[in-house]
């Protein structure tokens, strides 16, 4: 470690900012779109990552600083990475510089793990203590970097943080955790164009893709058919959120509701339900009510009920051939009447 107080401090922290270049795989183009201050007033450039057909794929920043507590210093050398909003990718190290704990022993794989996990996690007990709160200075250990004792790890933070990486692990966690989120958002939301929201959509980022699914505008057309297709995904919770958020617009066509009754067998009830809310509040067509009227075939009282509902709000776009073909089923099924068919004959004045 290097004390703060040392004649060459000034000049080794120079030569820990200088001696190292970014290293990236063949990904894109990379540009600088922003500088931030970052923890303990470390200021540097945030970098956007662009792949090569135009579409951005991450932020990232370098980070040659020192970790000092008590006028003792180590140097923290990486590459931060952060998704479109903000949130932790992950950190890259420098060959000759890798992480270390205690008396510089190198961080092994395990370790990497574990510091991942506390730094993705924005929840962690650190963001509410001082540096100087997770040493416990009635527990002296003997370090051979300073050739004297120094204080051990708080046992309150034990689980919080990599063993002998203490200073590593809240002052990145800090790095990545701060102020910069917003910020990245806030750029993001400046570039933000079509063809981002379908790559970040297509991408299987849950939350990029409630991200696209909050935003209060109007989307392209191209946009919400990617949206829509959110309904017949394995996530059932972007399913009725994608089919709350596409507008009245986007369910006054009819091949959005002639898609969602040709695969209507395979939602669960949830989705089913959301879906025949949505059918009240929009205008439909006569061919999307002929459409929903078809699931009356196969289908249970509860549907049956939904159904009639949706019916009976738009009974001026019902045709006559539609209505004849409700008469018709309601004669098959009399022997089965209950409230809501009684209803439904009384609300379309059908007379059987």
């Amino acid at each position: 470690m290097i004390k703060r107080s040392t004649p060459i401090y000034a000049l080794i922290l120079t030569l820990w900012m200088t001696a190292f270049s970014v290293k990236h795989k063949s990904e894109g183009t990379s540009t600088a779109v922003f500088d931030h201050t970052f923890y303990e007033g470390y200021t540097t450039s945030v970098n956007l990552m662009v792949s090569d057909q135009g579409i951005p794929q991450y932020y990232w920043a370098e980070f040659h600083m020192p970790i000092c507590l008590e006028n003792l210093c180590n140097p923290m050398d990486l590459e931060v990475r952060w998704d479109l909003l903000g949130n932790f990718m992950d950190y890259v190290e420098y060959e000759d510089a890798p992480l270390t704990k205690f008396d510089h022993v190198p961080l092994d794989a395990a370790d990497h793990q574990k510091l991942k996990g506390i730094i993705g996690n924005t929840e962690s007990i650190l963001q509410d203590y001082a540096m100087t709160d997770l040493i416990d200075t009635s527990r002296m250990v003997y370090s051979k970097e300073v050739d004297g004792m120094t204080g051990a790890t708080s046992k309150t933070f034990e689980t919080e943080v990599v063993s002998g990486a203490v200073y590593t692990c809240y002052a990145l966690w800090n790095v990545v955790n701060g102020g910069v989120k917003q910020a990245m958002l806030h750029y993001t939301a400046g570039i933000m164009d079509e063809s981002l929201r379908l790559a970040m959509l297509k991408s299987g980022n849950e939350f990029y893709i409630r991200h696209i699914l909050a935003e209060q505008e109007t989307h392209t057309a191209s946009v919400d058919w990617q949206l829509f297709s959110l309904i017949f995904g394995e996530n059932d919770y972007l399913a009725i959120q994608a089919m709350q958020a596409l507008g009245v617009e986007f369910w006054s066509q009819e091949a959005a509701v002639a898609k969602v009754v040709e695969e209507f067998d395979s939602l669960k009830t949830p989705l089913r339900n959301a879906f025949y809310a949505k059918m009240l509040t929009v205008p439909l067509s006569t061919a999307s009510l002929e459409e929903i009227s078809a699931l009356l075939e196969g289908n249970g009282s509860q549907d049956r009920k939904e159904i009639y509902a949706i019916l009976s709000q738009h009974k001026k776009g019902m045709s006559a051939a539609l209505k004849e073909r409700l008469k018709t089923y309601l004669s098959r099924r009399q022997q089965e009447w209950q409230f809501d068919d009684y209803k439904i004959m009384e609300e379309l004045e059908i007379n059987l």
